[in-house]
């Protein structure tokens, strides 16, 4: 009981001094995927959000997790469902697809032209949606890097 109240305790201390104690009250879940420890109660918290992503080498007292490098800014992140792929945004108008367990570039989208606002992956994980200031919506094939469809009509980034 001890050992679970200073997880707990630790676990409030780690979340009060991450960027997610300044945003909506229920973004506490994403501080549980940067949690490291495996003890209760984060363990009991982490097992109710299965989407959470896992980290294999994060660790406490702010070390970074992963970096992937870009020569822009990123404007928007999304990982795949199954939470093995993460696609990224940026202001260089490119969509990137990286793994996730080792932040290895897998490959590149190509198509906007101008920067990448916005990025999902579908809920099946096989289609990669992108917005971009081009005015432009893309569909792309996840496993591929293809473009499926560019869909125009807005009148406005």
């Amino acid at each position: 009981m001890a050992e679970n109240l200073a997880e707990a305790g630790s676990f409030a201390l780690y979340f009060s001094g991450s960027g997610a104690s300044l945003s909506t009250p229920h973004l506490y879940i994403s501080a549980l995927a940067t949690w490291p420890r495996k003890l209760r109660p984060c363990w009991g918290w982490k097992s109710r959000f299965p989407g959470i992503p896992g980290f294999t080498n994060a660790s406490l007292g702010g070390t970074l997790l992963m970096t992937l490098n870009m020569n822009s800014l990123v404007d928007a992140v999304a990982v795949s469902p199954d939470d093995k792929y993460i696609v990224s945004g940026s202001d260089d108008k490119s969509v990137r697809v990286w793994d996730a367990s080792t932040g290895s570039e897998l490959k590149e989208l190509k198509g906007h032209t101008n920067w990448v606002t916005s990025v999902a992956f579908s809920p099946d994980g096989k289609h990669i949606v992108s917005g971009s200031r081009d005015k432009s919506v893309r569909v792309w094939d996840a496993s591929t890097g293809s473009e499926l469809k560019e869909l125009k009509g807005h009148t406005n980034p």
